[in-house]
């Protein structure tokens, strides 16, 4: 079975995963201030996107994601704002995750029952 979602909904399904909902939950969850809240989850992000830097680097500049996500949470914090995180998502979606899942795929055998 494969399942197939729209591009602009994916990285909105993203946004809310992983940058959104984490802040929530810091921030009501663990009675934290905003600002904690906010350098928490920027951390973790970061910290995730330099684990997979070596794959990055086959397609996407590493050092442009990390500048692009960094823009993106000083915007999220100074106005609560997370369109800044669409262009970065879209680019990890594109250029690592689909390549990386697409890869995989191809190394299945087997019928596709349902798509």
């Amino acid at each position: 079975v494969i399942l197939e979602t729209p591009l602009p909904e994916r990285v909105d399904l993203c946004i809310q995963e992983y940058v959104l909902h984490p802040f929530l939950a810091y921030q009501n969850g663990n009675s934290i201030e905003k600002e904690e809240a906010h350098a928490r989850i920027r951390n973790e992000f970061l910290e995730a996107v330099v684990r997979i830097q070596k794959g990055l680097q086959k397609r996407l500049s590493p050092q442009v994601l990390l500048r692009d996500l960094e823009q993106a949470f000083d915007v999220f914090e100074s106005t609560s704002n997370l369109s800044e995180f669409r262009k970065p998502i879209q680019s990890l979606l594109e250029d690592y995750y689909d390549p990386m899942y697409d890869y995989q795929m191809s190394k299945r055998h087997g019928e596709v029952l349902f798509r």
